[in-house]
């Protein structure tokens, strides 16, 4: 009988939830027999799943050999785990044990690895070495029985790399010190991600900025930031086109202090001095960390230009020509603006005919460049002055004379009515054309001669009324004169009367009996001239009753009043009536006249009708009716 002692390979064993199943100790003995407990999944071979049962929890395996013995194993199932999840450490000089009492790991005899972890006596002892991982983050991992749980371990430097910076405010947002890990905290000024260290210049305050670093393993430092504002370089007041002008448009610069290139000063800028054409202005500041620069383009329209010109500018005296203006250049499609000297029209052409020589001067604007001069010189000859002999002075129509000669140099040719010569012979009071023309020259003169003569005398008169026979009751009449340049005469009204001749008076006769009368007027005129004038007239019977068919009532002294005339008049009944038929004048007394009014108000041109009934001296009544018309 041999006696053997069983053996499952010890009371404590550890397993990972994760692990996959697993024989405890697979050279367990004696052989034959089986296990049970939690986790078994195989009671011969004692196969164990650990991912079957709880976390954290022990569990009892028993082996029951063939012999009747058992044995047990006490499987603790727990996962691998680091209670501590990060470490703070400064500078490259320390040295961590990474043990139970340190991290919290769980359950022992794992195995440490990561950057700075030694295993300094080849045991289950491990160490973290600041001066082996270097400044950094590092994650260390903790594994046993298949499972792993990590420890973040920050490695700080004890101080920043970088002391102080001096910069402008439009720098791009930047990490102050690249070369720290991550895990301490940037505080100041500008500062906008405390994590990193991400700096805002932007955000920062002009001059002297600290920015404070700090972590949680208690090392710190600073860096000082010399902060410049940012100033944008600006031109105010410039324009991007401008006319051609010789004007200094001041402009504003800013910041101050800086430097202008281009056709620009910092006065302002002048286009003429610039010129036409395009430009490129700047402004730049430099500061003592900051540079800022402006640039624009500014174009300069071209100059304004103008060219006179005359269709003639030797001029005949007398002579014209057409003076023309042309313009150029300036604001583009501008429409131009002419100003003339002597008044002249404001258009680019003009008509001139000057008295003598003269300049003429005309400027063009067009509302924004400098104005543009021109000038043009018109030259005048010397007028044709002809020296005319004119014969003697006598009445109209009797023979007269003109000769022409000449006291300045030139060749002329003279011309009367067309006719070449330099002696004219005609009549009295002719007028005549004279031409004249210098043919060196081409000048004409023209004008025209009278010969003289006394005032042409004409006699003639009519008479009021101007009837063929007069009617006796129309009497007197009167001799209305209308001659023409006479100063004395007579009048022979052919009855044995006369009278001397009055200019402007208008005699008037009454004639005793009717018949046949030729009347005369003979005239002179201050050169003692005559001319006369004759005029057969009658005088009718006289009517037994007479109403004038005409009248002109305007005031002139002359056929005003309207009456009824008749041999023996006793009595009448007198009515007048306009177109309508209305009645506007009534009387019965021979002695009272229409005057051409209706209730005090002048009745217009007009033909009116009239009805008379007469009673004569005799005892006879004679009526008649008719028209008469009126004349203002």
């Amino acid at each position: 009988m041999t006696i053997k002692e069983i053996d499952t390979g010890g009371r404590g064993r550890n397993a990972c939830p994760e692990q996959l199943p697993f024989v405890p100790f697979e050279d367990f003995a004696p052989t034959g027999g089986f296990w049970e407990g939690s986790g078994i999944v195989d009671q011969a071979t004692g196969l164990f799943d650990p991912s079957s049962v709880p976390n954290d929890s022990w569990n009892d395996l028993i082996y029951y050999a063939p012999n009747g013995c058992t044995d047990t194993v006490f499987m603790y199932n727990r996962q691998t785990e680091i209670i501590l999840e990060e470490a703070f450490f400064c500078g490259e000089e320390e040295v961590f044990p990474l043990i139970e009492e340190t991290t919290g790991r769980t359950p022992w005899g794992g195995v440490w690895l990561g950057n700075g972890v030694t295993n300094p006596f080849n045991d289950n002892y491990y160490e973290f070495s600041t001066q082996v991982s270097g400044v950094g983050n590092h994650w260390v991992t903790y594994t046993q029985n298949g499972c792993a749980d990590s420890m973040l371990i920050y490695v700080f430097p004890e101080q920043l790399a970088v002391e102080s910076i001096s910069l402008c405010s439009d720098v791009d947002p930047f990490v102050l010190d690249p070369n720290v890990n991550l895990g301490g905290t940037w505080s100041g000024p500008g500062i906008i991600e405390p994590a990193t260290g991400l700096f805002d210049p932007s955000a920062g305050n002009e001059g002297e900025n600290y920015i404070v670093w700090e972590n949680p393993a208690g090392c710190s430092d600073s860096v000082l930031i010399n902060l410049e504002l940012f100033q944008e370089a600006t031109i105010n007041g410039l324009e991007n086109v401008y006319c051609y002008q010789n004007e200094l448009f001041p402009l504003e610069f800013s910041p101050d202090n800086g430097e202008v290139t281009g056709p620009i000063t910092l006065d302002g800028f002048n286009p003429s001095e610039a010129g036409e054409g395009l430009h490129v202005v700047s402004y730049s500041f430099q500061g003592q960390f900051c540079q800022s620069e402006v640039t624009q383009e500014v174009t300069v329209h071209p100059a304004l230009n103008i060219a006179i010109s005359a269709t003639d500018t030797l001029l005949c005296d007398g002579g014209g020509t057409i003076i023309s203006a042309e313009a150029s250049g300036g604001e583009p499609n501008a429409i131009y603006t002419f100003n003339w000297s002597d008044g002249l029209l404001s258009l680019n052409q003009n008509q001139v005919a000057p008295e003598t020589t003269q300049y003429y001067y005309v400027t063009a604007e067009d509302g924004c460049s400098d104005g543009a001069l021109d000038s043009i010189l018109i030259q005048i000859l010397p007028p044709i002055s002809p020296m005319v002999t004119l014969s003697d002075t006598v009445c109209f129509g009797d023979p007269g004379s003109a000769q022409v000669s000449f006291n300045q140099d030139g060749n002329f040719v003279s011309f009367w009515d067309g006719d070449q010569g330099s002696e004219y012979l005609g009549s009295a009071g002719d007028i005549v054309e004279l031409e004249i023309e210098e043919t060196n020259q081409g000048c004409t003169f023209d004008t025209f001669i009278f010969i003289p003569s006394y005032t042409p005398i004409a006699a003639f008169f009519s008479t009021n009324p101007n009837d063929a026979c007069i009617p006796w009751e129309l009497l007197p009449v009167e001799f209305i004169d209308l001659s023409q340049n006479a100063i004395s005469g007579t009048w022979d009204f052919g009855n044995g009367s006369s009278e001397e001749y009055d200019s402007g008076s208008n005699p008037m006769i009454d004639y005793d009996t009717p018949g046949n009368y030729t009347v005369s007027l003979d005239v002179e005129n201050e050169g003692m001239c005559p001319d006369s004038y004759t005029l057969d007239i009658c005088i009718e019977d006289p009517a037994r009753l007479f109403v004038p068919d005409i009248f002109s009532p305007n005031d002139d002294g002359l056929n005003d009043l309207l009456y009824v005339r008749g041999q023996g008049l006793a009595s009448i009944e007198f009515s007048i009536y306009d177109r309508w038929g209305d009645l506007i004048f009534r009387t019965d007394n021979v002695d009272f006249p229409w005057d051409g009014r209706f209730r005090g108000a002048k009745m217009p041109s007009d033909v009116y009708a009239y009805t008379l009934v007469a009673t004569l001296n005799d005892g006879s009544t004679v009526s008649q009716q008719g028209n008469i018309t009126l004349v203002r």
